[in-house]
């Protein structure tokens, strides 16, 4: 049998696909269809069945450990219980456990495996508004609230998005390496900014209030839209982190589009009605746009395993070397 990661895109889902089936088995759901939706950082399948509808993820092997795992359960426990917000809602199996441990024949390893509750709604990334990103920044804040539910020593076993964490050799999502894409001007200026930012942010401390349990990938492809009512799913990354980090991953997202200075204003002045900002965390905001912007690099610098992936390192790394530019200019 042909390794795994020497599989194109398509035939490497195919095979999580049968790996996805095989899970589905326990679960006292009566399958009707699945459709893969994305081969990314996990592979997720819609699942369409008597019962209802679902999401089945399963988890890389290298990413989270199961106990990790178990700790952003407990978040999307917390928020369902509050009710405020609509979030993806783990389901439990045949044997009342909420993650399965699954392996494959032509699938290395074994495998975390979880089925959530389907969260309808619609994506708005072309027709985002202001009033829509007030909206995600109430959500954030909310979300952040109920993070403080959760015991901050099982916060540990997730990944920790600090100065180190995003910007460190040994970062959460991978270090940069050399970078190929850009000439040897623009791979100085990227690591120049990286420890200009590193600096910035070592120290950094918002206390215990400003910062716990975040998402870390809010973008817009990770809330979707009840008419004007945010919805946020993939909670994978979720780690201990600063709270504005959140809001900076929503504002690199819309980096592109005209309107992006009200949309991020907007998104920070929903965030305050709920969790009150100084007026230093808009430039504090600032540069933790450019610490996603590095991290995010180094992460689809460390994604050669996924094809999809590793065909998109040129311009993601030109696009993001562009923004940091922005950020030195004042702006970004």
């Amino acid at each position: 049998m042909r390794p795994f990661n020497d599989l194109t895109y398509l035939g490497q889902l195919r095979r999580l696909r049968a790996m996805a089936l095989d899970a589905l088995e326990r679960y006292a759901i009566r399958v009707q269809r699945v459709r893969a939706i994305n081969h990314g950082e996990n592979a997720t399948f819609k699942v369409v069945a008597d019962e209802g509808h679902y999401l089945l993820r399963i988890h890389r092997a290298d990413y989270n450990t199961p106990e990790a795992i178990g700790v952003e359960f407990a978040w999307l426990d917390a928020i369902a219980q509050d009710g405020r917000v609509v979030a993806p809602r783990p389901i439990a199996a045949s044997d009342g456990s909420v993650l399965q441990a699954v392996t494959h024949a032509g699938v290395p390893g074994t495998r975390s495996v979880a089925l959530l509750a389907w969260v309808d709604g619609a994506f708005r990334c072309d027709s985002l508004s202001p009033r829509l990103l007030h909206g995600v920044g109430r959500m954030t804040a909310h979300v952040h609230e109920l993070g403080t539910r959760i015991d901050p020593a099982l916060v540990t076993q997730r990944p920790r998005w600090d100065a180190n964490g995003l910007l460190g050799d040994d970062a959460v999502w991978g270090a940069l390496g050399d970078l190929p894409s850009l000439d040897t001007d623009g791979r100085k200026g990227f690591y120049d900014v990286r420890a200009d930012l590193r600096e910035r942010l070592r120290d950094y401390d918002p206390g215990p209030a400003r910062s716990g349990l975040i998402h870390a990938d809010l973008h817009h492809w990770n809330y979707l839209f009840d008419g004007p009512h945010p919805r946020p799913i993939d909670f994978d990354d979720c780690g201990w982190g600063f709270h504005l980090y959140d809001l900076a991953v929503t504002g690199v997202a819309i980096t592109r589009h005209r309107h992006r200075d009200a949309l991020r204003a907007a998104l920070l002045e929903g965030y305050s009605e709920v969790r009150p900002l100084t007026t230093d965390d808009a430039e504090t905001v600032r540069v933790l746009r450019a610490a996603r912007r590095v991290a995010i690099t180094g992460w689809i610098a460390s994604r050669a395993d996924n094809p999809r992936i590793a065909a998109h390192v040129p311009n993601v790394t030109k696009a993001h070397a562009a923004g940091l530019r922005e950020f030195v200019d004042g702006a970004g």
